[in-house]
């Protein structure tokens, strides 16, 4: 899967999804439960959507997340590509539990308070798998997870 960097590569990637989908900026928004604006802000690339709003957008236009739809040209990003064993991630009980704070919006210090344990044994946590996975950061760690079926839209642990 290609790494959106920023708001001016994910606007693209929306605007083309929610074209093919026939569905009007109106529509899209209704759908995805965020406002006209949000949308409009996130397609013209002024604001990079957090991790459950863009999951509501995707699964609003039926999109695969494991398809890549980046638009021409990109920014070469071979850097930040997931390491070979990523396909073979397999997580630990602890790390299933982070992946699934990230999804649901939660913050490392609310992902603690959850999980019953310190700040630094959820930061050492979360980067040993950001490592497995060649995740960059919080929200390509998700990402991965979801193309690997690891978590579902709308789905538990």
């Amino acid at each position: 899967m290609d790494r959106l960097t920023s708001a001016a590569d994910i606007g693209p990637v929306v605007r083309e999804l929610r074209r093919r989908s026939g569905m009007t900026v109106h529509e899209l928004a209704a759908k995805a439960g965020v406002s006209y604006g949000t949308v409009s802000f996130v397609e013209n690339g002024r604001r990079v959507p957090h991790t459950p709003m863009l999951i509501a957008i995707l699964d609003a236009v039926d999109a695969d997340l494991s398809v890549s739809t980046r638009p021409a040209d990109p920014v070469d990003n071979t850097s930040r590509q997931p390491n070979p064993t990523t396909p073979g991630f397999v997580p630990s009980d602890r790390e299933r539990e982070i992946l699934y704070g990230y999804a649901t919006g939660l913050s490392n210090r609310q992902i603690t308070n959850v999980l019953g344990t310190s700040d630094h044994a959820v930061n050492n946590a979360a980067a040993r798998m950001h490592k497995r996975m060649g995740a960059v950061d919080r929200a390509h760690a998700v990402a991965i997870a979801y193309q690997l079926g690891i978590l579902t839209v709308g789905g538990e642990l």
